[in-house]
């Protein structure tokens, strides 16, 4: 029987009389002919090709149907399913939609011919963001694709969508009267809401409308909420239970950005509905954006209290001084750079924006000699004098020397030399790739328990460890600690039971390091098993010295990393390791437009993975944060003693959850992990059962 999958979204179709029909994304084949091209797929790929492509297919579906696509992620995600098919016309598109001039989109696009489920998808894609001079190439595919009456509904909306570019729907920069916070929960009111204030006279900003929800919406998001924000005259939260919810952008994003960089814009809260449970922190938001308290409930009055408001701003505000603004690259083939909002006048808030080329990270802005920020989104208040800043660059791995890791490296261990006689190989003194080059054993840490009691006898009788911990016999390491198992019942792999406060010897193994990308000799790698156990950081609410607690630069867990655990591990050599200039920013984390708790690029020998890097797919890992074997860890003896939590089940025996870096962008005391099953979930920082897998960046000649 013939296999058939969904060209749109690689799911297999389903076929009833002469209709073939995806029940995923529910695309239609009208009959046979129509589905021509997927069978003509099929005799161009083998079984097994045919399910990876379909596999490819659905994670770019996903990517493409999120509410804000990241282009990170559809770039991704289209490369992959054209490593296996590269004739794949959704992918092209895709891909070719995120150039940025259309010298491949438009002669792909005015030849194209495809079934009506892929022309509806290509153009459900395009219209939100195509480029303004691929207007008459899409025309033409139009023309090209429908017939008689959806010809014509086709050409009216795209004609609607160039009039929309040329009237500036889409400019966020440009000055409106109102700009309206919501939630789309709300959107049948607030949808209400623009047509009365535009009925009245009074231009609004709607994210739904005003808002491109096409290709690097998830990139610009922030930047263009901002500018719009700055550039109306009057804010207006729509408040609900919904829009007072903690995870609403309203009050996750838009007013801490009013409070905080817009102190003086005129804001109303409009209440269409009470909200009797609002969170402390959403309360807090709320009295600092609304001190007074006042509340506005009638159309009527909030009609008078905005066209007061703006009556009150062109009688008191002067016209402010203008100044030139301008930023670059210091070198266009790392990174670009622009301004997000902004305009040059004297007082107004201006962001700039740095956005890295893949294998390089942001350095700073300069303005001509001096640093001024160390920010990617770099905010500030504009000076009555021209602003030119130039972003700088640096390789994402590049060997530099040793960091200063906020007093991390205080705590390092002397180096040792290796015992005479010693095998290099059983010590992991230096790298050693795997044939397959797929893993690499270097350094050295405890792992298994000693089991021997005639060892044991000996080990007991050694007076004091080496510097870094260890203890010395026969040319081999070993190490002990005292147990204190999360779980009573946890046992160690020979089966004997872990006892609370008994003294164990562990055998110090070479640590296995899986490679997660490799280039010109240096590899990106991350410990096969989970090391050890060790909590993020104390938790606690606010900050503390300028810090949340789920700051990573500050972090217990990172200064543990570069301290204890680097003088440990590698005690007897870590030439090999490159120091990493470490992304902490908001694009490494679950939302990559905006989150409060990320931090700024660090420089690190030992580092933890990023979410970002468990869910990239050239890592090997599921682009979905949900349920995959790829991300799962076992736990070493070593660990288990030392109180890391991990699973009793015989079907996923001595798996272990383990810290990411990346904080929540929900609350300033958990951050993410990956759970036993390789779901990812977020933790609360204090808790002490998490296990550490490191990640390191090596050079091997």
């Amino acid at each position: 029987m013939e296999k058939h999958v969904c060209l749109n979204c690689g799911a297999p179709l389903t076929k009833e009389d002469a209709i073939y029909t995806c029940p995923y994304c529910r695309a239609t084949y009208e009959d046979d002919a129509e589905a021509r091209a997927s069978v003509t797929l099929k005799s161009l790929l083998d079984e097994e090709r045919l399910d990876r492509y379909s596999r490819a297919k659905r994670v770019l579906y996903t990517a493409t149907h999120a509410k804000y696509p990241s282009s990170q992620e559809v770039i991704a995600a289209a490369q992959a399913v054209l490593a296996i098919e590269d004739q794949d016309i959704l992918a092209n598109v895709y891909l070719f939609s995120h150039d940025d001039s259309p010298y491949r989109l438009n002669p792909f696009l005015s030849s194209l011919r495809v079934a009506p489920a892929i022309a509806d998808e290509i153009l459900r894609w395009l219209l939100p963001s195509f480029h303004r001079r691929s207007g008459a190439a899409l025309k033409h595919f139009v023309e090209l694709n429908y017939q008689d009456k959806e010809l014509t509904e086709r050409l009216t909306e795209v004609e609607d969508a160039i009039g929309k570019l040329d009237a500036g729907t889409y400019e966020a920069g440009m000055i409106r009267d109102v700009f309206l916070a919501y939630s789309s929960a709300d959107m049948k009111e607030v949808v209400q809401l623009v047509d009365l204030l535009e009925e009245n006279g009074l231009t609004c900003f709607a994210a739904f409308r005003n808002l491109r929800h096409g290709k690097g919406a998830a990139e610009n998001y922030l930047a263009e909420i901002h500018k719009a924000m700055a550039a109306c005259s009057v804010f207006v939260l729509v408040s609900s239970p919904n829009s007072l919810d903690a995870n609403c952008d309203a009050v996750r994003i838009e007013l801490p950005y009013l409070c905080a960089s817009l102190p003086d814009k005129p804001r109303i809260q409009y209440v269409i509905e009470d909200a009797p449970h609002v969170s402390f922190l959403v309360n807090k938001s709320l009295e600092a954006a609304f001190p007074t308290q006042e509340r506005c409930r009638d159309e009527e009055d909030l009609l008078t209290r905005i066209s007061d408001l703006l009556s009150e701003s062109v009688e008191e505000t002067p016209k402010p001084k203008q100044f030139k603004l301008s930023v670059s690259s210091a070198n266009p083939s790392q990174g670009t750079a622009r301004v997000a909002v902004g305009e040059g006048r004297v007082g107004e808030s201006v962001c700039v924006t740095a956005s890295p080329k893949e294998g390089y990270v942001f350095a700073g802005w300069y303005a001509g000699s001096e640093k001024v920020s160390g920010d990617a989104m770099y905010f500030f208040a504009m000076p009555e004098k021209d602003v030119f800043l130039t972003a700088t660059w640096m390789s994402v791995r590049e060997e530099s020397p040793a960091p200063d890791i906020d007093g991390a490296s205080a705590t390092a261990k002397p180096k040792l030399k290796p015992p005479v006689g010693a095998n290099p190989a059983e010590l992991g003194i230096e790298p050693i790739l795997s044939p397959d080059g797929k893993t690499i054993t270097y350094g050295l840490y405890p792992q298994k328990r000693v089991g021997d009691r005639i060892l044991v006898r000996e080990l007991n009788k050694i007076p004091s460890p080496e510097p870094n911990g260890f203890y010395l016999y026969q040319d081999a390491y070993y190490a002990k600690t005292v147990a204190r198992p999360d779980d009573t019942y946890y046992v160690f792999d020979d089966g004997t039971q872990i006892v609370k406060g008994k003294t164990y010897w562990f055998k110090c193994e070479p640590i296995k390091w899986r490679v997660l990308s490799a280039k010109d000799g240096t590899y990106f790698i991350l410990s096969d098993m989970l090391l050890d156990a060790h909590r993020y950081n104390e938790a606690y609410e606010g900050t503390k010295d300028g810090y949340y607690a789920n700051n990573y630069l500050n972090s217990e867990i990172r200064a543990w990393l570069n301290g204890e655990f680097l003088g440990s591990a590698f005690a007897l050599a870590d030439s090999a390791i490159l120091t990493t200039c470490v992304d902490n920013g908001a694009t490494t984390t679950d939302f990559p437009s905006y989150n409060l708790y990320a931090c700024k690029y660090t420089q690190d020998k030992v580092f933890l993975p990023s979410y970002k890097d468990l869910i990239n797919l050239s890592y090997g890992f599921s682009m979905a944060p949900t349920e995959d074997d790829r991300r799962i860890a076992k736990v070493t003896d070593w660990a288990r003693a030392r109180g890391a939590s991990c699973t009793t089940s015989s079907n996923r025996l001595n798996n272990g959850w383990y810290w990411l870096r990346s904080p929540s962008s929900d609350t300033c005391y958990y951050a993410w992990r990956v759970y036993r099953d390789g779901y990812l979930c977020v933790e609360y920082l204090s808790h002490t059962d998490g296990s550490i897998r490191p990640a390191i960046t090596i050079k091997i000649e």
